[in-house]
């Protein structure tokens, strides 16, 4: 947790005006532009870091000694949405993250929740049950299906078969018939 001094002081250098002009981006033909600027327009919202896979190239195997695998608490999430009504001309609220957000034990109690806002969420694809296609279409405005690769290179990265996913997202679009959500490619 920063100290107040530490916010201070990161506040006085992103957006003071006393900016050094012997910037490094500077002498690699980078121009640093600060505009006053005190809106929130995407709120990123990371309701788990517990995912379903073991994926060879995830980051979180490089997690020592780290306590993951825990949802956001009930507690969190309440104020989450006390917050969001307080914030005005939000564009976007994107659901992902570390963990897969289809794991949360609340998810379809989270989107609905959230429907006021245009909802992205991104996925690994392989939770998407009848209920929760259910609670996606006509709520969430777009999803984006983490693929990394075909055949066997995916199966070798995230140790499943790709058929499952594809299942899913076939599913979802009968269920959506192009309405919302829109499956990003």
């Amino acid at each position: 947790m920063k100290s107040k001094m530490q916010e201070t002081l990161i506040y006085e250098y992103l957006y003071g005006k006393n900016i050094r002009p012997k910037n490094p981006l500077n002498e690699l033909g980078y121009q640093i532009e600060f505009k006053e600027q005190q809106e929130i327009r995407k709120i990123y919202l990371e309701i788990t870091d517990r995912c379903n896979l073991n994926c060879s190239i995830c980051y979180r195997k490089s997690w020592e000694d780290m306590d993951y695998d825990r949802d956001m608490t009930d507690e969190t999430l309440e104020k989450v949405y006390r917050d969001l009504d307080e914030i005005e001309g939000i564009q976007k609220i994107v659901i992902g993250g570390i963990g897969e957000p289809f794991y949360h034990p609340k998810i379809t109690e989270i989107i609905k929740r959230l429907e006021k806002y245009p909802l992205h969420i991104t996925t690994n694809g392989t939770l998407l049950t009848e209920e929760i296609i259910e609670a996606l279409t006509g709520t969430v405005q777009e999803i984006t299906v983490s693929i990394d690769g075909v055949g066997e290179a995916f199966c070798d990265i995230r140790g499943i078969s790709l058929d499952g996913i594809v299942k899913g997202i076939r599913a979802l679009q009968k269920k959506s018939m192009n309405r919302i959500p829109r499956i990003l490619k």
